[in-house]
């Protein structure tokens, strides 16, 4: 190894992957795929990369090894077994550091290893509290485990990134930290053109272009997909035939909810859930939709929200936690979240073209983001 080399360790043994070999967690390994591939665009000369995942989920990154710069490190763990996956990490991440002579750990989400010891610095990344806003969403053994982490980061962490500054004030309240340490750095957000033939999805989703409203949203309660389904019953007794396709994965009980009120209002035909989809797949549906709807009640940044209107798409949201902020102000919003008059009164006022938002979308592009997250990784070994 070159001595002169900036080795920078990601933590992904966080990563699980479902039965089909997807990854579980959606959004969080969207944002650290959207990173890494920053740091494959924008080479530094000096830097190589080193990703530690389990054995089990190696294949999800398994394209970032094209690159020299890149290095795969499997570990004898599988990510289905999260007590053992926890336990292996806790005792082997100080050997892998002292092994590849990192300059510094990227820990993409808050469990930094409890038993990480300081000599090399880490940066390690909040996306939100949720489990202390909706605690019945988890159990109560999850919801100390989190509380345990944010705890240790809030301790130990060299540096603690969060997507928001919502969050950040939302982080300084609950946990004793040096607000030096806890630097605001935004979520990228990548804008393709998708390849996806529309008249594919079309056929097979039953939808006609400008003709539906969207949204991406796991199936969870805060999300808050339950008043969309009362809006487009609303507005269905209005005379207004409008279909809603919904992309996500179901993670909480909410999903029979929403399934037993489409059932008894008979909306079969006007809900469509699609599951998860490819990003191309989402990205056709986004730039066909005539209204892309976000009502949830809790985000920690928003990136679907972000992803539809730098496409020009009339964008209805709330003001909740960090939307209103990475929104800039601009979309167009619902006073009452759950309200879901207001919600069908919105749509109705919503344009069928496309729209200018006059917002500073440059703060989320990805060299701008990958850049802050260099200087940082660099100020911190500067100070080690």
């Amino acid at each position: 190894m070159k001595e002169s080399l900036f080795r920078i360790g990601v933590d992904l043994l966080w990563v699980r992957v479902n039965p089909d070999g997807k990854p579980a967690a959606g959004g969080t390994v969207s944002y650290i795929s959207n990173i890494l591939e920053g740091f494959r665009q924008y080479p530094v000369e000096d830097e190589e990369i080193y990703l530690y995942v389990c054995r089990d989920a190696a294949h999800v990154f398994e394209r970032f090894t094209e690159d020299s710069r890149f290095h795969l490190i499997v570990c004898p763990v599988d990510s289905s077994s999260q007590l053992r996956r926890i336990v292996w990490e806790n005792l082997n991440m100080n050997r892998l550091a002292r092994r590849d002579q990192l300059s510094v750990w990227y820990i993409p989400v808050y469990s930094r290893p409890l038993l990480m010891n300081r000599m090399v610095p880490d940066v390690t990344v909040i996306h939100d509290l949720i489990s202390l806003h909706y605690p019945a969403n988890f159990s109560k053994g999850r919801a100390k485990f989190f509380d345990l982490c944010w705890r240790n980061d809030a301790r130990k962490a060299s540096a603690l990134v969060v997507i928001s500054d919502y969050v950040r004030q939302d982080f300084l309240a609950h946990y004793r930290a040096d607000e030096e340490r806890v630097r605001v750095i935004y979520d990228p957000i990548i804008i393709r053109k998708s390849p996806v033939d529309f008249q594919e999805l079309s056929e097979r989703y039953g939808i006609e272009e400008r003709e539906y409203l969207y949204t991406v949203s796991a199936i969870m309660k805060h999300k808050n997909l339950i008043t969309l389904v009362k809006a487009l019953n609303y507005l269905r007794d209005q005379g207004h035939g409008y279909r809603l396709v919904i992309s996500g994965v179901i993670s909480d009980n909410s999903s029979d909810e929403i399934r037993s009120y489409v059932k008894e209002h008979a909306l079969e035909e006007a809900v469509i859930y699609t599951g998860r989809v490819s990003d191309e797949e989402r990205d056709c549906l986004y730039e066909h939709c005539k209204t892309f709807l976000f009502p949830s009640l809790f985000e920690g940044f928003g990136m679907p929200v972000l992803e539809a209107m730098e496409r020009g798409i009339p964008v209805i949201t709330t003001k909740k936690t960090a939307l209103y902020e990475v929104s800039q102000g601009q979309a167009e919003y619902v006073e009452d979240p759950l309200n879901e008059a207001e919600w069908a009164e919105r749509i109705l006022e919503s344009p069928t073209g496309r729209v200018h938002y006059d917002a500073d979308f440059s703060r989320y592009e990805l060299n701008h983001i990958v850049g802050q997250y260099r200087d940082l990784f660099r100020y911190i070994y500067s100070r080690t």
